[in-house]
């Protein structure tokens, strides 16, 4: 399935420097021996470690085991997904550049971001949309989003720090939040926002939106808080919470929830309500 490099010089040299470690398919390509750079051709593949990467043009440096590629590119690496141009990196993706970039993380998470940037363990993203819905959802694109100006992600830690975000709804600002931080699904039990989610209901609530905080207590014990804010011409008219406590024991779990809503849909009028 590779081509292996035997272009200039002869297969003993290529193969103990280049071929156990890069392997190259191509339609095209070019070696200079006296800087030992690859010049890409048209369909080429590049295998490396736990890295692959599909291009039409480029050049990698054998030497620092690093590629350039000015133009669009495909890059797998792990389970991650990202498709983009102007990459910049080494051939283990340990550091690096992109712009305009989809990135499928997680096999979950979709980020769509203008700049990418990894250094060792934190990857930074700059002007970025985030969202786990299908892209073609409700609304013809994602059902929720988050709208991100830059994005700090902490690979060992598999926490996200987002500055200056706009949750929307559909492609609607719904509000702004200046600092969110949040852990993804690899992440141990830790306190933070859960996933939101977003329903439509009926012609008099409009719809919702939930935003769940985690709050683990011990390896048995933890607390889920759940607001709920409904929107139609007003995000503060009709509220709804749930605090859910639970705690394992041997034969199963205790539940504990308590719910509480409040409105003021009508005019002059407050209703508050609890259940437990």
């Amino acid at each position: 399935f590779f081509l292996i490099l035997i272009i200039f010089i002869s297969w003993k040299i290529i193969a103990k420097e280049i071929t156990n470690e890069v392997y190259v398919n191509s339609n095209n390509l070019n070696y200079d021996k006296t800087t030992n750079i690859i010049n890409l051709g048209k369909n080429s593949l590049i295998n490396y470690h736990l890295t692959s990467i599909k291009t039409d043009s480029g050049e990698i440096d054998i030497n620092s085991k690093t590629i350039d590629i000015e133009g669009n590119f495909y890059l797998n690496y792990g389970s991650d997904i990202m498709k983009g141009n102007q990459l910049k990196a080494d051939l283990n993706f340990n550091e690096g550049s992109a712009k305009n970039v989809n990135y499928i993380f997680n096999r979950n998470l979709k980020i769509n971001s203008k700049f990418l940037q990894k250094i060792d363990k934190k990857i930074i993203f700059q002007d970025s949309f985030f969202t786990p819905c299908d892209l073609e959802g409700f609304f013809d694109c994602p059902t929720w989003s988050l709208k991100v100006k830059k994005t700090k992600y902490s690979i060992d830690e598999d926490f996200f720090e987002h500055f200056s975000a706009f949750l929307q709804v559909a492609d609607k600002k719904i509000f702004y939040m200046p600092y969110f931080s949040h852990y993804g699904s690899k992440a141990l039990r830790q306190k933070g926002f859960l996933t939101p989610t977003t329903q439509l209901t009926n012609e008099v609530l409009g719809g919702n939106i939930a935003i769940p905080y985690y709050l683990p207590i011990s390896s048995q014990t933890d607390i889920k808080v759940t607001p709920t804010i409904y929107f139609e011409q007003s995000l503060t008219r009709y509220f709804e919470n749930e605090i859910e406590f639970r705690h394992k024991i041997k034969e199963g779990d205790i539940l504990l929830s308590l719910n509480n809503f409040y409105d003021r849909r009508s005019q002059g009028q407050i209703d508050k309500g609890y259940s437990f």
